[in-house]
């Protein structure tokens, strides 16, 4: 492992230690470089700020597994994953979602959003609907946002239901659209 990535190694796990703790507004760099026993200046090197520090763990925890090879035969299984990882370090991302969560929003619908573009469209060649391109942007939009505000809200309520619980409800969610969607385009609904 390189020099930078066992500094950057140190800084993640000196934030997300803090933060199964303090909530992420109160949290100083200098409480993170503290915590791994490094100097405020080779943190700013590494990071702008503590939200680029978080992105940074997002990333690497959450959003790259989650996108790695996505597709919409397999999302379900990907949402999964993210669902079971958020909830075995539950404290973490209550603490990221509920203090700072508009870079954990914002990735999750712009990958629901390409999801969902791609989902829309393929369902469009397959079924012979007659979508324009500003609809199918408008009905992943719409997807995208349901399935983040979904995450969000599940995450500030204390993430009661299971993480197959609410991958099973989104899943079954998206079946049941896709047959309606297909039932207007044949004619029968």
């Amino acid at each position: 492992m390189t020099v930078k990535k066992i500094t950057v190694t140190a800084l993640e796990t000196a934030l997300k230690d803090i933060m199964r703790q303090t909530p992420f507004e109160k949290i100083t760099v200098s409480d993170i470089t503290n915590r791994c026993q490094l100097n405020r200046q080779t943190f700013y090197y590494h990071f702008a700020d503590k939200y680029a520090l978080l992105g940074q763990i997002y990333k690497q925890e959450i959003f790259d597994p989650f996108t790695d090879g996505l597709t919409f035969e397999n999302w379900n299984t990907h949402l999964l994953q993210m669902f079971e990882t958020m909830a075995a370090d539950a404290a973490l991302y209550k603490n990221a979602v509920l203090h700072a969560d508009d870079e954990f929003r914002r990735f999750l619908f712009q990958s629901a959003a390409t999801l969902f573009r791609d989902a829309v469209a393929k369902l469009n060649l397959r079924s012979g609907l007659q979508v324009s391109e500003e609809e199918q942007h408008f009905i992943a939009d719409f997807f995208a946002y349901g399935i983040t505000g979904t995450v969000l809200d599940w995450v500030r309520g204390g993430m009661r239901k299971t993480p197959d619980q609410l991958a099973a409800q989104l899943r079954h969610l998206a079946a049941d659209c896709q047959k309606v969607a297909v039932e207007r385009a044949s004619g029968t609904l």
